[in-house]
């Protein structure tokens, strides 16, 4: 329950003057607050890079100009904030970016080239340094003509298509997270940000496929906007409204391009189309003319393929029509014998997308459990052998690799990689040796497989029809958790379920219980992922008009300004709902003045449910429940109890 005593006093301390420094968590108070002092950076060295001058900074990161000490190449580095790095979860997360560019290696997706560590609150990585602008830039300008907008959707497309194989969503496709530059003849050359930093919130989790569609979606809203100028949802007060389609708004843009926008849109998600990779054909066939493509086909119906297909000289069968392989996606190869934490050995597995942090090993049957540590010895073609550490960071199980046209396996970060290792990693990537399709891992010679029992496990059967029972879009019920549950109570929470349902890895599962786990799994990393963070929390509780919760985000540390940045947007699209939170606020101050205390509870409930972001009927709400529990402790009932 919420102390309201508590929580009233944490509301007072938030003012629409309050600094702009991020506020430290209220639920973990030693840690320090930051100094907002970025000075101190400048002209220090982490790794081999100087650093030059300050970039931009965010609410997790300070981003500056690495300037390479020798060479003078320059590059980003992404530096996590001091108070921050006393939280190892934050931490974690921090990575979690680096890890899923790593798997998601794609030219229209920035790169990132290696992370480190200079003390233990200095956490950094560096990425390719690029000059450009964000498409919310362009977008700002005005309708803009149809040619120069789908070439920068197909792009977009490109890249969600890229870690949409690898099973990575980017969740938070916005405008902003678009950078345009100059490259290869174009100045609209796009370059995907903050990719997989949603989905990989915290700990690295495998996700259903049919989470990609959240990526197709938003970049229907983006193509709104740039078509339109206005936002897509600007029309969307209430349930009954009908959203005018883009020609609607903009005689100019084509018919058939108007109509896939609105397909894009659609309130049912199965009417939606689901893959990049279509969305990308129906753009090209929409500018030229062309009707859109049919009704996407459910992903549950996507023709498998074979794993493993014998070795004989003939060429590779192609992907379906309905999955092809995204461009770019495909990296470096190497043979690598694994051995687990205790020494055990794995066996050696072939691995791809070998790159500088990470890799992906393909393995048939059971996984190493996540977020364990592994030993990895590489065998390079030219016999040399080199040893580090790993992480195992990401599953994909068989029957998520056929429907991701991809081979199963898991992925790798490294650990204390050596500098000799990453430059034979280096050599390798500019090799001419050509890379084999996915989709056909080679077997690995003796080491058998065990076998997937027919029969459904005793013991996980339970847990899975207890979590599989549970309402998938509600957090709150899936979690099992109240509505005023604090921040850290969500993610020990779900960090517990987590754990239990990793430990299921371990039991015979069969082929059904192992699909039940892949997707339980996914609910609870989706479920993590939105009440874990304030800042992702106070949206979705607005949404449901749960100020308990929003009240729950305040006071863990979400700033004054950021809070109304984000009733301004929920506001946008509910117009009358101001307006009725000020006629229920008008009567509780009423009902107030008259001494009448739980009739005036009873009006600012109504009207926070109406604006749960609204920071004064917050604070009138609280401390008026505090003078109300106090009245109530002093009744002579309450006085005898005691």
């Amino acid at each position: 329950m919420i102390d309201p005593h508590e929580l009233s006093e944490s509301l007072e301390v938030l003012a629409p003057e309050a600094p702009r420094g991020p506020r430290a968590p209220a639920v973990k108070p030693s840690l320090p607050k930051p100094s907002g002092d970025d000075g101190r950076m400048l002209g220090q060295t982490l790794g081999a890079y100087r650093v030059v001058r300050r970039i931009g900074k965010g609410r997790m990161s300070t981003v500056y100009m690495g300037e390479h000490v020798s060479i003078g190449s320059h590059v980003a580095i992404k530096v996590l904030h001091p108070h921050l790095a006393a939280d190892p979860w934050m931490v974690a997360r921090f990575y979690a970016e680096a890890r899923a560019l790593s798997l998601a290696a794609h030219e229209n997706i920035v790169t990132v080239l290696d992370t480190g560590a200079a003390g233990p609150s200095q956490h950094y990585l560096t990425m390719e340094y690029l000059e450009g602008r964000p498409l919310a830039a362009l977008a700002a300008v005005g309708p803009l003509p149809a040619h120069k907008v789908v070439p920068i959707l197909t792009q977009v497309c490109d890249a969600l298509a890229a870690g949409h194989a690898r099973g990575l969503v980017h969740r938070d496709l916005r405008a902003e997270n678009i950078l345009l530059i100059r490259r290869a003849g174009s100045e609209h050359f796009v370059k995907l940000l903050d990719f997989g930093t949603a989905a990989l919130v915290g700990e690295s989790r495998t996700l259903p496929p049919a989470d990609g569609r959240i990526d197709v979606h938003a970049l229907g809203a983006i193509a709104y906007q740039l078509l339109t100028g206005r936002s897509a949802f600007d029309d969307a007060l209430d349930r009954q409204s009908r959203r005018c389609s883009p020609r609607e708004v903009n005689a100019a843009v084509p018919e058939a391009l108007s109509a896939l926008i609105e397909r894009v849109l659609a309130d049912r998600p199965e009417d939606r189309i689901s893959r990049a990779e279509q969305f990308r054909e129906a753009l090209t066939a929409a500018l030229q003319g062309a009707a859109p493509v049919a009704a996407p086909q459910p992903v549950v119906q996507a023709q498998p393929r074979p794993a493993v297909k014998p070795a004989a000289p003939t060429e590779p069968e192609e992907a379906t029509p309905s999955l092809p392989r995204a461009r770019g996606a495909a990296g470096p190869e190497l043979q690598v014998r694994f051995h687990d934490a205790g020494g055990a050995p794995m066996g050696l597995l072939r691995c791809v997308d070998v790159g500088r942090a990470g890799l992906f090993a393909c393995r048939e049957g059971t996984l190493p459990s996540l977020m364990s540590r592994v030993r990895l010895t590489f065998l390079f073609p030219n016999g040399r052998e080199l040893s580090c550490g790993g992480e195992v960071v990401r599953h994909v199980d068989g029957e998520l690799a056929r429907v991701w046209g991809m081979p199963a396996g898991f992925g790798v970060q490294f650990v204390n990689a050596t500098k000799e290792l990453k430059e034979a990693i280096d050599g390798l990537a500019r090799s001419e040796l050509p890379t084999p399709p996915y989709g056909f891992p080679a077997p690995v010679p003796g080491v058998a497989e065990a076998p997937v029992p027919s029969r459904d496990d005793s013991v996980a059967e339970p847990l899975l029809r207890d979590m599989l029972s549970r309402p998938e879009g509600d957090p709150y019920a899936l979690l099992k958790l109240k509505l005023d549950a604090a921040t850290a109570d969500v993610r020990q929470r779900a960090r517990e379920e987590q754990k239990k349902l990793e430990a299921l890895r371990e039991r015979p599962l069969s082929s059904a219980q192992q699909e039940k786990l892949t997707l339980v799994l996914g609910r609870v990393t989706a479920a993590l992922g939105k009440l874990g963070q304030p800042e992702q929390r106070l949206e979705y509780d607005a949404r449901i008009g749960n100020f308990q919760g929003v009240a729950r985000c305040l006071a863990a540390g979400v700033r004054a300004t950021d809070l109304e940045a984000h009733r301004r947007r929920y506001l946008s699209a509910r117009r009358a709902s101001e307006t009725r939170a000020m006629v229920y606020a008008l009567t509780a101050r009423s009902y107030e003045g008259q001494g009448e205390l739980d009739k005036a509870m009873a009006q600012y409930e109504m009207a926070l449910r109406e604006d749960p972001l609204n920071l004064e009927l917050q604070r009138a709400y609280w401390s008026l429940k505090r003078k109300l529990d106090v009245a109530h402790s002093l009744t002579p009932q309450a006085s005898l109890m005691r």
